[in-house]
């Protein structure tokens, strides 16, 4: 689970919301949770928790080489996380 801290975040929606997609047999399921307790909406400042789960659909084995997010706020205003994991052997 990773946190997400938004300054943009005008309302606080309770409940979860999640998208997905399948890209080559490989779904990407992520889930939002508004984390009220972290949050100081009198200093505009939000904080979210992510669950991110990963799923090889297909025969062919996958092995995860980096990771990029793109969180859109309310209002459009965009957020960019990359990860590049140490990898020993390829």
């Amino acid at each position: 689970m990773r946190d997400y801290k938004s300054q943009d975040y005008k309302s606080q929606p309770q409940q979860a919301t999640s998208s997905e997609a399948v890209t080559n047999n490989v779904r990407v399921e992520v889930e939002s949770q508004y984390a009220p307790e972290r949050s100081q909406p009198f200093q505009n400042e939000y904080f979210f928790h992510y669950t991110v789960r990963i799923t090889n659909e297909g025969e062919e084995t996958v092995q995860l080489l980096s990771r990029h997010w793109v969180a859109t706020v309310a209002g459009g205003a965009q957020h960019q996380c990359s990860r590049h994991p140490h990898i020993a052997e390829q």
